[in-house]
């Protein structure tokens, strides 16, 4: 009985591992026929050979300010029909040399061709890049809309000129003349003012841009133009300018201004003339008609501490931009001074625009935004510590 059981067991052990051992083949099969399927086909570009490798666009026909003054930009970057375009092609050669054809197209969303860029022949060494420019003068007319760059890159050694590589870019063309939003301003104007080519209201309060711009003079990238905490729709619907201060908060502003006056009049006669005793004489001898009062230490706290936040209020938009800078040694990420400012991207590119123009700032790109620097010759802007 004990030499049966013996044997039973043998053979179940060696039906164990037959059963191990088949699987294990089995599992290899799998694995070699996986592998073939993964390498079957054609060759793919990123075997080692020749390549585009990146696109960037330039040129008139490229509005380079679009992704600022559009807060959600919505894909596709705007090119102009009517002015040129360059395409600036890096091509890596990889394990490959010698002489490539790089040539370009255009194409409609139907998949009828648009607009013909430049054809030319690169010579690359191995484990080499070049960047090539590939133009076109204009798009045709009536090519509004969206399209499909082709960049195809091909060997002219091999049969019938075949492609080594391809890439496509999307592009939006839009008209200068025309106005893809609806609200008055033509496309051109809209980049002009800053404002946001998506939208009609690119403030969002209530006043289409060209209302804004053309019947009400107000700012289009700013909800309250006058900052006195009314919008600008609700004085134009209670027909009141909404260039000018709301005349209730300028009646409480003067009221204020003058408690305020009428208090400091009163604290100077207090300490001119009350007391009377050789106390208070003492103190205005001993240090004048101020003495070492409270309200000294107080000023020397104001202006020993950190510097107070800037009064837009009675800046210009370049003013508040350079205490700005001056405060952070003169150089800023442009973020930052939306941040710090509260305005919108818009308002803030159209104003450092202005102060390049003037050379007071110099924006450098790094990396995927702008640093803002404070140029050392500025004159008619230069502000001191002290009157911050």
């Amino acid at each position: 009985m004990s030499e049966t059981g013996e044997i039973g067991r043998t053979a179940v052990v060696c039906l164990v591992f037959v059963a191990l051992v088949c699987s294990g083949a089995m599992a290899g099969v799998g694995q070699a026929s996986l592998a073939e399927d993964a390498t079957s086909g054609p060759a793919q570009t990123d075997s080692g050979g020749a390549a585009i490798q990146n696109v960037t666009l330039e040129g008139d026909g490229y509005i380079e300010s679009q992704y600022e003054t559009i807060d959600d930009h919505p894909g596709p970057p705007f090119v102009w029909q009517e002015e040129g375009l360059r395409l600036n092609v890096t091509v890596a050669s990889g394990n490959d040399s010698g002489s490539f054809d790089l040539c370009g197209r255009g194409f409609r969303e139907g998949g009828d061709s648009s607009v013909s860029f430049d054809c030319v022949e690169v010579e690359l060494s191995t484990d080499s890049t070049r960047t090539v420019r590939l133009s076109t003068d204009s798009w045709p007319s009536n090519a509004t809309g969206n399209h499909t760059v082709l960049m195809e890159l091909s060997d002219p050694g091999l049969d019938e000129n075949d492609v080594v590589d391809e890439a496509t870019l999307q592009v939006r063309v839009i008209e200068k003349e025309g106005d893809l939003t609806g609200d008055g301003l033509t496309n051109a104007e809209e980049f002009k003012h800053g404002t946001d080519i998506t939208t009609p209201d690119t403030s969002d309060n209530g006043l289409t841009d060209w209302e804004e711009v053309k019947k009400y003079g107000t700012n289009p990238l700013v909800r309250d133009t006058t900052g006195d905490g009314v919008n600008d729709a609700t004085l134009v619907r209670l027909g009141l300018d909404p260039t000018e201060p709301y005349l209730l908060h300028r009646i409480l502003a003067a009221v204020l201004l003058g408690l305020i006056a009428i208090g400091w009049v009163g604290v100077m006669a207090v300490r001119r003339y009350g007391g009377g005793g050789a106390g208070a004489s003492g103190q205005s001898d001993g240090s004048g008609t101020d003495g070492p009062g409270p309200d000294r230490d107080s000023a020397d706290e104001t202006t020993g501490g950190d510097p107070s936040p800037i009064d837009q209020s009675i800046l210009t938009n370049e003013e508040v931009v350079c205490r700005l800078l001056k405060r952070n040694d003169g150089r800023m990420r442009q973020s930052e001074i939306i941040e710090s400012t509260e305005w919108s991207k818009a308002k803030v590119s159209r104003v450092l625009s202005d102060l390049e123009e003037e050379e007071v700032v110099k924006r450098v790109r790094i990396g995927r935004e702008n640093v803002v620097d404070l140029q050392s010759d500025v004159d008619g802007l230069e502000l001191s510590d002290q009157q911050e």
